[in-house]
């Protein structure tokens, strides 16, 4: 996904306005406009792509990156299409949200080894 196309991906799923999410980040309508313009390519300054990361929650990597996991071709074909997708949609959350959901995957691991504890005879 362009840069465009994710601002204007967050801007509809937060029912904003291009007018509002201007207000929001004390530019004009016609800035975020030409954001979600994708022939016209205009990149906001690194200021206005972290107020834009922290109006959304997302994080910068996630706004100036396109949704390619990276790793060798050999990598890659021991990978499911269920994991690929779970590495881009962790890839996209905050860094508060990733740190989250790593605490998240210890407690199902702990969970887990427990479980298998109390399957055996």
């Amino acid at each position: 996904m362009s840069f465009a196309e994710k601002i204007r991906t967050l801007r509809l799923k937060n029912n904003m306005t291009q007018e509002e999410m201007a207000k929001r980040l004390s530019v004009s309508r016609s800035t975020i406009a030409g954001y979600e313009n994708a022939t016209k390519k205009r990149q906001p300054s690194q200021e206005s792509l972290t107020a834009i990361a922290n109006l959304f929650n997302v994080s910068l990597d996630y706004l100036v990156n396109d949704e390619i996991i990276y790793m060798d071709s050999s990598a890659q074909s021991f990978l499911s299409e269920d994991e690929k997708r779970l590495i881009v949609r962790y890839r996209n959350l905050s860094l508060a949200s990733r740190e989250l959901a790593q605490e998240q995957i210890l407690l199902l691991e702990k969970y887990d080894i427990n479980y298998k504890k109390q399957q055996q005879p």
